[in-house]
Order: structure tokens, then sequence, then C-alpha cells
């Protein structure tokens, strides 16, 4: 299919979660080629301080609101969907799957009624890069993850979301790209809710070292990505937006010599880091405290969450800075250094 904006200004573009720590980098992103921020509309259940900063136009609406949608996206030209709730608790499964699959149906139907020409949606990296041998890296074409991953109801819900967008469009000529970035690190997450892992670090919260491994990405490659999305990438397709695949020590042998902050290289086995979360969780809990590691991001940490392929690098012309860069900007912003 030919591009839909074909690289004109001004474009008129609706956001689903553009409060968010991506949300608002693809905001930034849009303005600084050129939009203007009343051509940016947000749809979200209420504003977020930081938006009022970057004058954009906000539409009170939720995805798990069919008719508000269809509302909120009359007269647009492009539709990020990004909406989504990051949970690990499994008294949240119903909510991620009315905001994640009932949320997606909902975009995908208002924005073909409403006759929106593309629809990028964030999935994540996670729907299909998830293994248990390190030394086995899986592709963006290839299967998904859900095997592994279809026990936490954040990935199972995300993972039926992303066939939602990937499978062709029953209704009208709206193109749905699907971006898949990893772990989203740098600077601007005042929420914590993507770099909680280097601020743990920062902080000394890291009792233990996982036994798995991450892949991350800058988010200011990724809203990049998601701009130069409105007019390339492959429907049906998954595009990989990270930078690099590192153990946990790794990652955190980088963190210390960028930092000089050292944590004891504590490794005990997988299977026991899981079995000692799972009974320190409830006493910390009965003693009114969050426990340091839940089970459930224990058993995560456990395995290793590396992906590769080259479509975002082909098609989008993705190119992520370094991973140093990365982590040097993500630290200096949680320490209020940048």
């Amino acid at each position: 299919m030919g591009a839909p904006l074909d690289g004109r200004l001004p474009v008129r573009i609706a956001l689903t979660g553009g409060g968010g720590f991506l949300g608002r980098a693809v905001c930034r992103a849009w303005i600084e080629r050129g939009v203007s921020p009343k051509d940016l509309t947000v749809v979200s259940r209420s504003r977020h301080p930081l938006l009022d900063e970057l004058g954009v136009a906000h539409r009170v609406a939720s995805v798990t609101d069919p008719e508000a949608l269809r509302r909120a996206f009359a007269e647009v030209d492009l539709v990020y969907h990004l909406a989504g709730l990051v949970s690990r608790d499994p008294r949240d499964a119903g909510r991620m799957r009315a905001i994640h699959v009932d949320g997606t149906r909902n975009a995908l139907q208002a924005a073909s009624a409403a006759g929106v020409r593309r629809v990028v949606y964030a999935s994540s990296t996670g729907t299909f890069g998830c293994t248990r041998d390190p030394s086995r890296v899986p592709h963006e074409d290839g299967p998904d993850a859900a095997e592994i991953v279809s026990r936490w109801a954040y990935y199972r819900t995300k993972l039926e979301a992303e066939r939602l967008a990937l499978a062709p469009q029953p209704e009208g000529d709206t193109t749905v790209i699907v971006l898949n970035p990893s772990l989203i690190l740098g600077p601007g997450d005042v929420d914590g809710s993507s770099t909680n892992d280097v601020r743990d670090f920062l902080q000394g919260r890291m009792p233990v070292i996982a036994r798995g491994g991450v892949n991350f990405v800058d988010v200011r490659d990724a809203a990049a990505a998601f701009v130069t999305a409105a007019d390339a990438g492959e429907p049906g397709a998954r595009h990989l937006l990270g930078a690099e695949n590192v153990t946990v020590e790794e990652l955190v042998d980088r963190l210390s010599r960028l930092t000089g902050v050292r944590v004891p290289k504590f490794s005990p086995p997988a299977g026991l880091q899981v079995l000692a979360s799972a009974a320190l969780a409830p006493m910390a809990r009965l003693l009114g405290r969050e426990p340091m590691v839940d089970p459930a991001t224990a058993a995560m940490a456990q395995l290793h969450w590396f992906a590769s392929g080259e479509r975002a690098r082909k098609v989008l012309g993705f190119v992520p800075r370094t991973a140093d860069e990365t982590l040097a900007d993500t630290v200096g912003f949680l320490r209020g250094i940048r």
C-alpha cells in the first residue's frame, strides 16, 4: 500500500495513551517535525499535567467506549493506539483485557468507521521475544511466545491485541502498522512506569542478580520510528524496535560503570529466586509493605526477553543510539541531572 500521508503537513493526529512515557515522546517528535500542537489530540480518561506543557489538545474518552472513540477519531488522518495497562497483579487481568483486547478492537473499528487512513499500534517485543534459552534469539517473523508468556495477563492480552492488529481489517481502507518496542528507557519517565529497574538499581533495591536478559530501546528512537511509521511500514508484520540484547548481569555491570554504584553480585539459581519471592511477598504484605520483588517479576526476570529483526531498520530507517548513551541519559534524568 502507498503511504497514506505522503509526508505532507499538516496532519491531524489522535493518540490513545498519549499521556504515557512513549506517547509524550511521540507528541514531542511530531511537534519538532512541524505539526502544530493543536493538530495533536490525546484521547484519554484524564489529562496528564505534562501534556499542558506541550500544548496539545485533549479529548476525554476511554478505549472501552466505542462511540467516544468514533467521535474522537472524526476528521483525523492518523491514529496512534498506545493505550495500555502494565501490571503484574493477577487481580488486574480483567482491566487489562478490557483495555488491551477490547480497547484495540474498539480503536481499529472506530478508525475504520471514521475513515482514518492509518493506525500505528504499539505492541511489545514480549509477544514473540521471550526464550528460556539465551542462545536462541527469537525473530520478529517467527512464532509468538504464547507458550511462555500466556501465564501472565499482561502479555496474554497484548498478544491477543497484536493478533487483531496484524490481521487484515474487515472494513474500510485503514492500514494498520504494528511496532514492537522492547523495554523503553531514556529520559522523561516521570511516572517510573518503564525505568523502575534502573531506579531500583540506583536506590540499592536489587538484592539479587536475575538469571535472565532484556532488550531495551531509547524512548527518543522509538518515538522517531512511530513518526516514520505514518508513511512507511508493512501491514500484517511486526517491526522490532530494539537496540541490544543484554543479560541482566551485563546490564548491572554497565550501570555500575556509569554510576559508580555497586550491588552484591549474588545470583542464586533461577528456581530458588522464584520460590524465595513467592514466600517473602505475602510476609511483606502482612507487614503493610510492598515486596521488593513480587513472584511474577521474579519469574519474568529469569527469562531472556531477547529479539531480532531488521524490518524497522529497512523500512523505517530505524537506527538506535548506543546502549551506553541511553543508560547514561536514563540515569541522569532519574538523578535529576539532566
